[in-house]
Order: C-alpha cells, then structure tokens, then sequence
C-alpha cells in the first residue's frame, strides 16, 4: 500500500479514531499494534469492516526492530501512538516503561535517520512530562485549585513550562519527547511533537489510571461508586477525542512547517474541571446521583494542569469546538447502547467552569 499513513499502536482509543479520520479523507492506512489493549481486536474488525483494502494491520511489537523497520519502510508519514501508558505500572515494571516507551522511539527516530528518507513523524507524548508542577501555586478555593498566576489562569500551562518527572512513567515519556525533538534539530527529521492531555470519547476503555473519564462514566451507570484520589480540587482540561483527532490532522497537514516545534493539545481553560465539578456534571448528564469516595493522594499528582493551546492554533488554525456536557451525554449514550437494552440518549449541558 503505497503512500500511506502508518499509525504506530493505531489499534488503541486514540488511534482507532485517528484512522477513521483519514480512512474517511481517502488515505490509506497501515496500523502496527501487538493488540493487547481492551477492545483492540473488536475495534479493527469493526474499521476493517467498514474500510476494507484502505486498512491494512500489521500485528507486531514496537519493541522488534524488524518489524518497525518493515513497516516504516512505505509509509508516507507516522503518528506514533504506542505506549506503555499509565503511572501505578511502571512502579511495578519500570523497565517495561523504558523498553516501550523509550527505547523503540529511540529505535524509530534512528531507523528513519538510517533510512535517507525523510518521513514526517508526529510523536504523541503526553502532559504527564510536566510532572506534578511543583512552582505553581495554588489558592485553594471552595470546589478548585485556582493559580494565583492570573495569565495562567487565563490562558493554562504553555511549552515554556519546564519539563519535570514524578514516576518511571514521565521519565520514559519525557525522555522520548525530547528525542524526537533533538533530532529533529540535530539530524533535520520532520518531526513534531503533542503533549496531549486528558482524553475522552466513545469506545473509549478505561481505567482509574488511565482513560480514567470513560471509567467515571461506566461506573455511575452502573451505580457503582466512583474513587476520586485526594480531596477532588485538582483541575485538568478536557478534550473530546473528535477535537483531538482534528488536531492531529492539522500537523500531519504541515510537518515541514512544524518540525521541531512541541505543542501542548488540550482543551484549555475554556473546558477546565475540577474532579468535584466533573462528577456533579456527571450526574447532571445521567440523571443519577453519584456516590464519590475518596482515596490518598496519589503520588506525583499535579493539583492542577490545564493545557495553553495557543501555540497551535497560531500554527495550524485548530480550536477544541466540543462542549464536556455534550461529549460526556454522547460517551453515555454509547456505553448505554451497548448493553441489552438501550434508553433514550442523554440531552447536554454546558462545560462546568470555576
């Protein structure tokens, strides 16, 4: 399959979505995935399905060379998704964390040195590489941590903001981050990099540690009661897996422009929430109430982090479009339907803000 995209763990949440996008644009695809996320296997049956011949799997490691060098070899361009995700694993297997998350972006980024070939690459990083933001502080305020930086406040966490590791975890992600960004500026390889933040959608499977938004979702339906770490004050902006796919697009669509730049993709200020305030507009979307308890804080925790995404919408255009209410109604209606028995979908609200 010539001149096609190769996404690199496109089996997962992001990546699923990701390749629809571009399958949808006429692009072919080429999905390299060891298939051991929750779901994977259901989710390409299903793009595979509806795509046919546009999508081709290549069920492999990251960490085998061979067959990173085997799939990097026709690909026009690459968005690198794969990971070893989430903080509590990589306290118990950090070794894991540096094979996966560091050492095969390592092995890519010299692969496509080696290779004489200049294909663009989007690293997807994450916004745990700014650790838990020690030097900002808070004002503490009845459902919120608040800045008492007001331009912060106003605008969130920009990529000024010094990169800082609270678990094997950041290390490993932080590590490659700036891997693929030192060769881009040492070797010229274009390649950018997306520091992306918290994430939710449809079909997305999650857990306490990650994908943790889906998992609160899941568990009100169930009348289960959720878990919030700490006193639920800490803050994180919110983006819709649509608007996080859009973004992406948008690189992909100038990598030469964009080679060496790191950009923060979230939902800003504008869709920042508090864990007490998100679980209020839970309810309010299910029509439930919900039962929280609270656990220890957990380590490395950042009491606040909202996303600055000013620097790429200067660049490519790009702004986040879907409102928390409307996107956590539609995650609900889908969880609903797929039990035996689906209600009516869930009517939407406005973003909570503070």
């Amino acid at each position: 399959m010539s001149e096609s995209t190769l996404l690199l763990g496109g089996a997962g949440f992001i990546g699923s979505h990701l390749a629809g996008r571009l399958l949808d644009d006429g692009h072919p695809v080429v999905i390299l995935d060891s298939l051991v996320r929750t779901g994977a296997e259901s989710t390409l049956r299903r793009l595979r399905a509806e795509y046919g011949d546009m999508l081709e799997l290549v069920i492999g490691d990251v960490r085998d060379r061979t067959a990173l060098r085997r799939a990097i070899s026709r690909a026009a361009r690459i968005v690198h998704l794969a990971a070893r995700v989430g903080t509590s694993g990589s306290l118990v297997d950090p070794r894991l964390d540096f094979e996966v998350n560091l050492r095969a972006t390592v092995d890519l980024v010299e692969e496509l040195r080696r290779g004489g070939r200049p294909v663009p690459l989007l690293y997807c990083s994450t916004s745990k590489v700014y650790g838990a933001l020690r030097g900002l502080q808070l004002a503490e305020l009845t459902t919120r941590y608040h800045p008492v930086n007001e331009w912060i406040a106003e605008h969130g966490i920009d990529e000024h903001w010094p990169l800082e590791v609270t678990s094997p975890y950041g290390c490993s992600r932080a590590a490659a981050d700036q891997y693929v960004l030192e060769y881009a500026r040492s070797f010229g390889l274009p390649a950018a990099v997306a520091r992306i933040g918290c994430v939710y959608g449809p079909d997305q499977h999650g857990g306490e540690d990650q994908g943790w938004i889906s998992h609160w979702v899941a568990r009100a339906l169930e009348r289960r009661p959720i878990t919030i770490d700490g006193d639920g004050k800490q803050v994180r902006d919110l983006l819709h897996v649509d608007d996080l796919v859009d973004a992406l697009v948008r690189l992909l669509g100038d990598m030469d422009g964009l080679r060496g730049h790191a950009f923060n993709v979230g939902g800003g200020p504008e869709h920042a929430v508090s864990l007490r305030e998100l679980l209020e507009l839970t309810s309010q979307v299910i029509g439930e109430p919900i039962t929280a308890v609270h656990a220890e804080w957990r380590e490395g925790d950042a009491r606040y982090y909202v996303a600055n995404p000013s620097k790429l919408e200067a660049m490519t255009g790009w702004r986040p479009l879907i409102r928390l209410g409307e996107g956590l109604g539609q995650m609900a209606s889908r969880l609903l339907a797929t039990r035996p028995t689906a209600p009516t979908a869930f009517g939407t609200t406005g973003a909570v803000s503070g």
